[in-house]
């Protein structure tokens, strides 16, 4: 199956083979023969919808904070930013390299032991 697509401007018309139908040309498409599939963010050869793993950091996609991020999983403060390049992962303005309990924001209190 091809899909034709014009150009208005230039009044060009062109074809684009897209073997599967599934509207992903095959030249944009990791599996161009499977329907179900057209990414594989990992090239582990199983494609994102059947993959539990999209970027095969060994954390699965339902309990990963960035699952097509490897080199992040867990945004304890939900800021957008993962564990590892923040620099505050509890959000309460301590850095986490001077804060006692990196991972607990203590709010006002201070941890005076």
């Amino acid at each position: 199956v091809e899909g034709t697509y014009s150009d208005q401007t230039n009044a060009q018309i062109w074809t684009i083979p897209d073997t599967d139908s599934d509207t992903y040309p095959d030249t944009a498409d990791a599996f161009p023969n499977d329907k179900n599939e057209w990414l594989d963010t990992d090239k582990d050869g199983t494609g994102n919808n059947a993959d539990t793993d999209d970027d095969n950091d060994l954390v699965a996609d339902v309990d990963d904070a960035f699952p097509l991020d490897a080199s992040e999983s867990v945004d304890t403060d939900s800021d957008g930013v993962g564990n590892n390049a923040d620099t505050d992962d509890d959000n309460d303005n301590v850095p986490d390299l001077q804060d006692a309990y990196p991972l607990i924001s203590l709010g006002d209190l201070v941890d005076t032991d």
